[in-house]
Formats: C-alpha cells, structure tokens, sequence
C-alpha cells in the first residue's frame, strides 16, 4: 500500500509540473467614440483568479494562463461590458467601450492568426470606415482608393485593378481565403464581388506567387468579408444608398449572432442605377442592376474551428450603345469627341450591348490550433457563369453571343509553425480543377474553346525573425495540365493538351536603419502559363473584336485567322517575372510615410495591341492580337500622411509606372499615367450630428507621355499604313486632368452617414487605360449619398 500511495503521488506531482501555464493574453482598450485609451479597466479571465487592470495608457496584460484560450470580460464603471472569446494564436485584441449612456456597443477588433504573412513586400490596406466613405460604385472603384493600384475599364461599371501596370489574370483576387475564379482573362470582365460588403480590403503589392501560386506577378488582392464572431448579440446594419449620376438606388443588411460555440451572420444588397453621363451628353444603355447575398456560419470548440460561408452575386450591366458603330466614318467622329451615335434620353432600360454574369461560391474550412501551430483544410466549389450580348439582327438580338459557364473546384491544405519566438514556417498543397464550357445557344463561332485545366502546387517557406530584423524565404512548385476541345470558323473540330510545370520562389528581408525609419526588401521569381483566351480567343468580345496567338498568322504580310495553330507552328513560352521591389518607410508622433520602388522584367510577356479596324455585319470594330515579348516596368508608389493639430489630417499619394517593350524597343498602351492625390480630412464635434468628418481631395492625372504611335481610323479608309511595324492606338493618348472631391461622414447615435461629391468641377476627361476612350468621355459630377442605421 505504502509503494502505490507513493506512485500516486508522483504521478499527481508529475502531472502537476507538465501543465506549463505560460500561455498569456495582452490588449488594448479604448473609448469608441474618441479613440482615447482608457485607464484602469478590469479585464478578467475566466480561468478562475485571473485578471488585471490597464495601465494609463489603457494596455492590459494577463499571464501565467494553463490553457490557450479563455473567455474575457472587460467592465468599467460608466461603460458597457465587452464579452471576448480568445485564443492565444490570435493577435492581441484592441477593445472599444461604449458609454453607458451611449446606444453604441462595445467591440473588439481581432486579427486572424496567420505567421506566414508576408512582412517584407508592401502592403496596403482599407479598413470598414474607409471602405464606406469612398462610396464605391463598383470593386475596381474601391481598390483604387490604394496608392499604386489603378483600374482598367470598359466604360464606368466594368472595371479591374492594375497593380504596377499588369491586371487582369496577373493580379489575383482572393475572397474570403479563396480563390476568386471567374473570366479574367478579358479587359471587359471585372470580379464578380460586392463592394459594399467588404469588410476590410489588403493590397500585396509584389510578385506573390509562392503563397498565392501562378498568376500573381502583379500583386494580389485580399478581400475579407465581416465573419460572425462568438459570444456576441444579434448586431447588424440595414443602410440605403443612392447617387445623382445615373439616378441609381441601393440598400444593404447585415445581421450576425455568436454563442460561445457557434456563430452566424447574413449579407445582401442591392443595387439599380440608369444612364450616366458626361459633363456634355448621356451614355445610353450604362445602366445596371446588382444583387449579392452571402451566408457565413462559425463553430468553435477548443483547438477546432469550422467555418461554412456561401455567396451569391448577379449582374447585369449594359455597355454604351455608341460602341457599335456602323462605318468606319462613325468611329472617327466617336474618336473627335462628337456625342456617340444612337444617344437618347435616359432610362432604366438595358439594352444589347450588355452583359449577365452569376457567381456562385461555396466554401468549407476547418483549422486545429496547437502548441503554436495550425493546420488549415480548405475545400471550395465556385460556378461563374456569364453571358454576352451584342446588337444583332432579326431575333438573333435575343441570343448571347458569347455564353461561358466555369466549375471550379479547390482544395488546400496549410501548416503554420512558430517554431521559436523567433523562427515561423508554413507550407502546404493545393489542389485545383477548372472545367469551362461554351454554352449552346449562342448562334456564332465560339469565341473560346471547351477546356478542362488541373493544377497542383506544393510550397514552403520560413521566416527569421529578431531585434526588429526579419528575413523571409520561400519556394514553390506548380504544375498545370489543360485539354482542350473547340470548334473553328469552318465547324472543324480541334484538340489539344498543354503541359507547365515550374518552380517560384522568393526572398526579402527587413530591418530599422533607425528608431523611426525602416527599408525593407523582396525579391520575386514568379510564373504563369499562357491562358486559353491568349491562345484561341477568336471573335467579336466587348466593343472589340480579338485573335489568340494561335488563331492568327502573318501571310505575305498581311494578317490570316483561316486557321488553327499549335505549339509546333508558332512557340508560345510561359510567362516568367522578376520583380524586385524596395521600400523605405518611416513615423514620427505626427507623421508617417513610405516610398516604395519596384521593377519587374517579363520574359514572354503576353499583351493584347490594336491590329486595325475590320467590318461585320453588325458594324465596324477595331480588333486586336495578342502577342509575345520581352517588358520591363518600373516604377514607384509615395504616401505621405501627416496630422496637422487634433483636427486636420493630411495624405499625399503618388505612383507613376514605366513599361518598355525590350523586343520591339517600343511601348505599350493602357498603360495608366502618373498621378499625384491630396487629401485633408477635418473632424470636429458639432451637436446633433456627433462627430462628423469633412474631406477634401484633389487628384491631378497626367497625360500618359510613352504612348505609342497613332493610327487613326480615318488613314485606315484611306489605306495609308503598315500596323505590322509597331505597336499603334487609334487615338492620342487622353490629356491630362484634375477631378475635385468632397464629402462628410459621420455617427449620430445609431445612425452613419456618408455624403460624397465626385468631380465637383465637372471636368470633361477621359481615360487612357478606359477601352470606351474612343467613344465618349468619363461620367461627370455625382453626388452619393448613403445612410446606415445600426441594429444592437
């Protein structure tokens, strides 16, 4: 008895010193409404005994907790409790009191655990306040708003960013974790993602191909939807928007509930809008009609959570009418700024050209979070589907022309490691399968084969870490197998089956060349096979008529589309980038800055160009080729914030890009221009309306000066010159111009207001990187109004 009395107790005291209680959690608390830290506050654990109060400058911290996660409760005399669920592999929490004798409610912001964060290439952000005061019309609209993105676009309802000159499908979009898969191949095609229900937007502004994969040589785009959070009362916001330009109405709800385990939240909105217009005429048939709805659910039990979200997004958006034109006589006077043809009154009414396009997104994801690391299964089913209509004759106007539907289907699984306070890897695999397909119906020659892609990825990479220096390294593998099946011109079938395979990789390091000012460093390899719309394209899209590398030829120096080629005929190489990109940023009490310079040079840079002017039976349309060769951009990005008094706060931005054709020694167009912004913000408590906050913002756009040659539409009738020399654009670049913004937002009680006015000077412009440049101006003034009513 006495050697089993003594077992016992060492396995009680063994058991006792195995539980290491070194787990701990540390925050920051606020006042909701003046931002001002709040002192001696009691936060308590609700692991028994544990607590502590904030210091003077409201920070907190509780140590010595046995497990990884605990629920806090945050009170004070004279504001309401605050309820937080936190896990020691988040990030600290900042929490915002709200006065008792307030309807605001208290809330805590919280970052997702996530150490392979690329910490040493730029990175921007808009949070939920600014996402709402910019009042974005559309998702190109709203990541503009960041220094160094710019959008190209096809008239004022489509647009997708350009991040250092590139887009389309060099610049990935990440939604909610996923991979947004949709038609991105084409100028006229943008991200099928609500704007206003963003809850926060992020900008990697570098060759991020070793975490995100293939395709994102420009940058990457991360979206983050508002989650549902636990232990959390029904909460939401139900708002109404509209806009003079266009005459255009929206509304918006929101609602969300968490339990200490469980977690749900609802999103939709809506939106209706006519015919805009310039400062001088109407844009017949550019209205359009959006709806988005999402649904997101949250459980949580000790180290596992589960998360299951789905989205639905609807459009339909109508493309100018003037677009069409009818002779070649048309388009030069669309090009010498007369009002397009076919202009009438306004009206709600979308018309041929137009576009319908859905998405659907499915999404499931599970994470186990232990001993500072995490593993992260992610499955996702998207469908995009998206239908195109031109101005047809007799009753083929009620057919699409072009009618894709894309299945897309991803797997990912992640690790992320700390392995010491100052080491963190991550690594993981991703699956991804892609089956697209023509539509029947549409009655013409498909614009784009059947195909059917797989994708493999593996990478990994580490980050050091110590006395504010970080290096960082990674490395990925990728292989892509597409089959592809189509149907020619002649209804002549053809095949085909493409394989890529490469390595991407990565290194960057930081470090503080002083207390205040800071470089860091990154260096990219990145990659991406060429797209079947680069390859087989053929026909009619948008407001212009396009040829794939391999659907064209030159024969006795002219241009022939009568035949199908392969690799073996002509040599397309995958798209190789080298992006290097330096930053060098600083911060005083009252000022902040950064300055950031990049540049990337591309092997086998595949563009579309301007190749001439063709008639159809529907019109004449200038068409276009895509094309191979050697680019270098360069470039650099400049904010400057500075807070001027308590009051006043002021933010420079600047970018500018520099692309070359190396092959050819020429240059590109759609190349957006320099520009310089400023933009001085004033809050200043006024009763009755609480604490509202007035902008003004100017933004000067300079004329893109590295254009290349013009060929205007009118030397095409009079069939006096060779397009197979350089590149060309039919019209100068636009002149520069100065657009004049102002607005106020604000909190009264449970009520948010936004009041915005775009070009207050109503200046006529237009857009080099916009693909309607050569029929009609950009909008004119537009007042936007938006309220929001919070529901607690």
């Amino acid at each position: 008895m006495r050697i089993v009395m003594f077992w016992l107790i060492c396995l009680v005291q063994f058991t006792g010193h195995t539980q290491e209680c070194t787990f701990q959690v540390s925050g920051q608390i606020f006042d909701v409404e003046t931002k001002e830290p709040i002192p001696f506050v009691t936060v308590l654990s609700s692991e028994s005994g544990k607590g502590a109060i904030s210091d003077l400058e409201g920070k907190f911290i509780i140590k010595n907790l046995c497990v990884p996660e605990t629920e806090l409760s945050i009170v004070h005399l004279g504001y309401k409790k605050a309820v937080h669920h936190h896990d020691a592999y988040h990030t600290d929490p900042l929490i915002y009191l709200a006065p008792d004798n307030q309807l605001l409610e208290s809330v805590v912001v919280e970052g997702d655990y996530n150490p392979s964060e690329i910490q040493t290439i730029s990175v921007e952000q808009l949070d939920q306040k600014l996402i709402d005061q910019t009042q974005a019309s559309n998702f190109g609209d709203l990541v503009s708003e960041i220094s160094g993105v710019s959008v190209i676009s096809t008239g004022q309802n489509i647009m997708k960013p350009i991040i250092h000159g590139l887009h389309s499908n060099r610049v990935l979009v990440i939604n909610n974790g996923v991979r947004h898969e949709f038609q991105n191949w084409g100028v006229e095609h943008a991200p099928e993602i609500d704007a206003t229900g963003a809850g926060s937007l992020q900008v990697v502004k570098g060759a991020a191909t070793v975490q995100y994969g293939p395709d994102a040589l420009g940058g990457v785009i991360l979206v983050n939807p508002e989650l549902p959070e636990l232990s959390s009362h029904w909460h939401g916001e139900v708002g109404v928007s509209g806009a003079t330009n266009g005459r255009s109405v929206g509304g918006q709800l929101s609602l969300s509930k968490g339990w200490s385990h469980f977690a749900v939240g609802v999103n939709g909105g809506l939106v209706k809008q006519g015919d805009l217009s310039t400062p001088d005429y109407l844009l017949t048939n550019t209205g359009k009609e959006e709806y988005s709805f999402s649904f997101s659910t949250k459980y949580h039990r000790k180290n596992f959570n589960l998360e299951g979200y789905y989205s639905k997004f609807y459009q339909t958006l109508g493309i100018l009418r003037g677009s069409v034109s009818g002779s070649l006589n048309d388009f030069q006077l669309a090009i010498d700024r007369v009002p397009p043809a076919n202009t009438s009154s306004f009206s709600y009414t979308i018309n041929n050209p137009k576009q319908q396009v859905s998405h659907d997104l499915l999404k499931i994801k599970s994470y186990w979070i232990w001993d500072h690391q995490d593993v992260e299964v992610q499955y996702a089913f998207q469908y995009n589907k998206r239908a195109e209509y031109d101005v047809r004759r007799t009753s083929l106007n009620s057919y699409p022309i072009i009618d894709l539907g894309l299945a897309s289907h991803s797997l990912d699984v992640n690790h992320h490691y700390q392995v010491t306070d100052h080491v963190s890897t991550s690594g993981g695999i991703h699956f991804g399968y892609r089956d697209n397909n023509i539509l029947p119906g549409t009655r013409t020659v498909p614009f784009l084969p059947n195909y059917d892609e797989f994708g493999l990825g593996i990478y990994s990479a580490g980050r050091l870490q110590r006395n504010n220096k970080v290096l960082e390294v990674g490395l990925r593998f990728d292989h892509q197998n597409t089959q592809i099946r189509g149907i020619d011109q002649f209804e002549k079938r053809y095949e085909g089956e493409l394989n890529y395979s490469r390595l991407s990789g990565s290194v960057g390091g930081r470090f503080d060349i002083s207390h205040s000012v800071q470089f860091s460093t990154n260096l990219g390899l990145g990659w991406r096979a060429p797209n079947i719309w680069e390859l087989y394209s053929f026909g009619k899209h948008g407001v212009n008529i396009e040829y794939g590398l391999w659907r064209y030829q030159e024969v006795n120096g002219e241009l022939s589309a009568n035949q199908v080629l392969s690799q073996d005929e002509k040599n397309v190489i995958p798209e190789i980038g080298y992006k290097w990109i330096n930053s060098l940023s600083g911060s005083t009490d009252l000022t902040s800055w950064e300055l950031a310079g990049y540049i990337n040079y591309l092997n086998g840079y595949i563009y579309g160009k301007p190749a001439g002017v063709t008639s159809t039976v529907n019109g004449v349309y200038p068409y276009f080729i895509y094309d191979q060769t050697n680019a270098l951009l360069s470039g650099f990005d400049l904010t400057v914030r500075q807070q001027l008094g308590s009051a006043i706060r002021s933010e420079l931005q600047s970018s500018y890009v520099n692309a070359l054709d190396l092959t050819n020694e020429d240059t590109f167009v759609e190349i957006p221009p320099m520009s310089i912004k400023l933009k001085n913000t004033y809050q200043s408590a006024i009763k009755g309306l609480g604490s509202p906050e007035f902008f003004l913002s100017g933004k000067y756009t300079f004329r893109y000066w590295q254009q290349p040659r013009t060929i205007s539409p009118r030397e095409f009738q009079l069939s006096n010159t060779n397009v197979n020399e350089t590149n060309f654009d039919f019209t100068d670049t636009p002149d520069g111009f100065f657009l004049l913004d102002l607005g106020v937002s604000g909190r009264f009680k449970k009520v948010e207001y936004f009041f915005r006015y775009n070009n207050v000077l109503n200046q006529k412009y237009r857009l080099n990187t916009d693909r309607l440049r050569y029929y009609s101006d950009q909008i004119g003034s537009n007042l936007k109004v938006s309220v929001k009513y919070q529901i607690n």
